[in-house]
């Protein structure tokens, strides 16, 4: 079934040229900036298939949605 073996992980934070992830279990992973999609920043989701690394555009557009309604409900 296409799809079924993708793992999603979140970039937490950019750091001397890593991109320090959580993946799904809660594990911190780093991968060489030069590894992942132009574009990339803290908060993004990436879904990694076999050796390709692609951006999940809808969900980091989620999950900051999620996060500054977070915000605004405390603030």
């Amino acid at each position: 079934m296409i799809g079924e073996n993708i793992l999603k992980i979140i970039v937490d934070r950019i750091e001397d040229g890593f991109a320090v992830c959580e993946m799904e279990n809660g594990s911190i992973v780093n991968f060489g900036l030069v590894m992942l999609p132009e574009g990339v920043s803290e908060g993004t989701v990436l879904n990694i298939e076999g050796e390709i690394i692609t951006i999940d555009a809808i969900e980091t557009e989620n999950k900051k949605r999620a996060a500054n309604k977070l915000l605004d409900d405390i603030f």
